[in-house]
């Protein structure tokens, strides 16, 4: 549960509602860099976490991170593991059956409206 408080900024003296229980872990996304040079070159600034060797980097969700993703600097992981598993549906292998886990159940045709007499 967030717990929300009205706190005042020291210079104005305007009153802004600020949350001051965190319960939930800071959001995070894993990123993967569009090309070696950026794997190489670019670090995440304001916590300054950069890229390994290979695979991916868990960068916090912030504006830095919002503004690279929209510039194509880099993508996130999820939407590339998406975009890999179209390529290879496209490249002849057999796509993921799609399970309909909704519980509903399929219409049954009504046996006295088939047979009218």
């Amino acid at each position: 549960m967030v717990d929300v408080k009205m706190k005042t900024h020291p210079i104005t003296g305007r009153e802004r509602p600020q949350e001051t229980d965190f319960n939930d872990k800071r959001k995070v996304v894993r990123v993967l860099p569009r090309s070696d040079d950026i794997r190489k070159y670019l670090k995440h600034q304001p916590s300054r976490v950069g890229f390994l060797a290979t695979g991916s980097a868990e960068w916090p969700n912030d504006t830095f991170t919002k503004r690279r993703i929209a510039e194509g600097d880099v993508t996130i992981e999820a939407a590339a593991a998406i975009e890999d598993k179209r390529a290879d549906a496209a490249d002849g292998a057999e796509p993921n059956k799609v399970i309909d886990k909704s519980g509903a159940k399929a219409a049954q045709p009504n046996d006295k409206q088939a047979k009218p007499e």
